[in-house]
């Protein structure tokens, strides 16, 4: 949001602008306000705690209409500020003073208190801190070139940020978290930005060599396609990554200028082995909640660049914020800057949360239709369907769609006039017989090959019209099977949960009449599993498994009403079809 109100991604000079000021506190303090390019930061006292106002102005570009919105986020604004004086003026700022009392603590504050930040980290937590004259300079600097930065960037350098200021804060409660937490910045950074490209090399060799040798016996032009497929979809050696990164970000200057009065500094000889034990140190807490090591956690040497101990370096939590300051602050300036950027900054405004529509908005809009969304277009139906039905309401008048259907059915491939068959039929047996399309049947006819397979489409649109179901166990179970381990993918047909509910009713009602009594009981049970919060429904499926008996799949999907007289109340008498499917 800082980023949005510079203006870089507008589009018209008309703005919106508001004034807006938030109240900071620190242990940082100095006798002169602190320009940026984004806002004023002005001290108000200067005691062991300031008090700072931060000015700013909040724009919005105009949009015209009866309404707009003017102002927005300005709490990630001020966040994100927060965030940028932290790292950048290497000090703590909080929006309440009893949080910077509590980070800058001197003495425990209980016997539990055994972690005092002020002990372990140089300034950030120093009480009475007094800045530096090139302070004010720099920092208006690091604001400048970080909002200067492309969107993508700028995003991932905040949620570094974010990190950054949270696991100072852990500090204060846990060490090993913090310490993971450091790691996990340099992480996010390697993983987005690092334009590593991992090589075979880079699998471990009790996963390679095995590879190798079956891979011996296969021509080269085979097993180099397999070879390249397996690196694009295994992420390797994600130390390396993480080494790379932080190798290529970390100049000379870290250990010459950078390193001037530190305590401990970290030899370039020591520098990998180091960054591998800090990695290694993150994997044991992430993975099996393993400590840092316990020396680490004594002031006196947590307030050094590094540690020495069995011959192996350890960073410090202070060598990492140190190193960490000079990594991001060299992301940042090599970051490309740009004056405007295109960039669709109201669909990331906070407060934004983006979920499905309602079937009965959009289902009926036969204009947005194409064979490719025939699928989802299908579910939303069911979805609608089932609903209504149960709240005695009519569904909605799919007329327009049902022509546009018609239309497309010889351009599409099987698996879509499938989806969009079993839509037609649905929909046409719940309409009034008047107000059914003109030679409906035949159309289904002309299809019936598509319409006699079994797959989840073609069974939930049976079980929606109460048809028989011409298949066997062995038929129904494999295509329930089959849709429940792809049911996932982005490409698949998704079913409501109510008809997958009921599709395993009737595999069991299968099972059943096939003298199957463990399929029965199987089904019978992931389905009541599958049902949770949906009392009715699961006492309809313990009654079946009690007592050996079929369960009423109709029911399951309408309660106990009259489909016909459920389904619209405009709604005519009509006839189940003689054949599944054919009208």
């Amino acid at each position: 949001m800082l980023q949005i109100i510079t203006g870089k991604f507008f589009k018209k000079e008309e703005r919106h602008k508001s004034n807006r000021k938030a109240v900071f506190f620190s242990n940082y303090g100095c006798i002169c306000p602190i320009e940026t390019c984004i806002g004023t930061l002005e001290p108000v006292d200067s005691h062991t705690i300031t008090t700072w106002v931060f000015s700013y102005v909040n724009q919005r570009e105009k949009e015209g209409g009866n309404f707009e919105i003017v102002s927005s986020g300005d709490d990630e604004i001020v966040e994100q500020f927060r965030r940028l004086a932290i790292f950048g003026l290497r000090a703590y700022f909080a929006s309440q003073r009893h949080e910077v009392e509590h980070y800058c603590r001197q003495t425990k504050t209980s016997i539990t208190d055994d972690s005092i930040p002020s002990q372990m980290l140089d300034r950030y937590f120093t009480v009475g801190l007094r800045g530096y004259n090139e302070d004010p300079e720099s920092f208006q600097k690091l604001v400048e070139k970080t909002l200067s930065l492309k969107r993508e960037r700028y995003l991932a350098t905040m949620a570094a940020l974010g990190t950054f200021c949270s696991a100072l804060e852990a500090t204060s409660t846990s060490l090993d978290l913090a310490y993971s937490m450091l790691i996990y910045v340099l992480e996010s950074l390697a993983h987005g930005f690092d334009g590593y490209e991992p090589t075979w090399g880079d699998y471990e060799d009790n996963v390679r060599k095995p590879l190798d040798s079956v891979l011996a016996s296969i021509p080269v032009e085979t097993s180099l396609p397999i070879r390249t497929a397996l690196l694009k979809s295994s992420h390797l050696r994600l130390m390396k990554r993480f080494l790379c990164f932080v190798e290529t970000h970390t100049d000379d200057s870290y250990f010459i200028r950078g390193a001037e009065g530190i305590d401990g500094a970290i030899r370039k000889s020591e520098f990998a082995r180091a960054l591998k034990n800090a990695y290694r140190i993150r994997s044991g807490y992430v993975h099996e909640l393993k400590p840092i090591v316990s020396q680490l956690r004594i002031p006196a040497i947590s307030r050094q660049d590094a540690f020495r101990w069995r011959q192996e370096p350890y960073f410090t939590v202070s060598g990492l914020v140190r190193l960490i300051s000079h990594v991001l602050n060299n992301f940042i300036e090599r970051g490309e800057s740009m004056i405007h950027e295109d960039v669709n900054w109201r669909t990331q405004l906070p407060g934004i949360v983006t979920l499905n529509m309602a079937p009965q908005y959009w289902i009926h809009d036969a204009a947005s239709f194409s064979p490719e969304e025939a699928n989802h277009r299908y579910r939303a139906f069911l979805e609608h369907l089932a609903a209504n039905i149960r709240l005695k309401k009519p569904l909605l008048d799919l007329t327009s769609l049902m022509e546009t259907i018609e239309r497309y059915l010889n351009e599409a491939n099987d698996r879509q006039k499938t989806a969009m068959l079993c839509l037609y039929v649905v929909c046409n047996f719940y309409r009034p017989v008047e107000l059914r399309r003109p030679n409906w049947e035949r159309v289904l006819k002309d299809y019936e090959t598509l319409l006699d397979t079994c797959c989840i489409e073609t069974f939930s649109a049976r079980l929606a019209i109460g048809a028989n179901l011409e298949w066997d166990f062995q038929a129904c179970s494999q295509c329930f099977e089959e849709y429940d381990r792809a049911r996932f993918g982005r490409s698949a047909t998704h079913i409501p949960a109510l008809f997958e509910i009921a599709m395993m009713a009737a595999v069991a009602n299968k099972a059943l009449a096939e003298g199957k009594n463990e399929a029965h009981v199987s089904y019978l049970q992931k389905a009541i599993l599958d049902s949770p919060g949906l009392i009715e429904i699961q006492s309809i499926l313990r009654e079946a498994l009690h007592n050996g008996t079929n369960v009423d799949c109709q029911e399951l999907l309408f309660g106990k009403l009259e489909l016909l007289q459920a389904s619209s109340s405009q709604q005519s008498s009509q006839a189940m079809p003689e054949k599944p499917l054919t009208g």
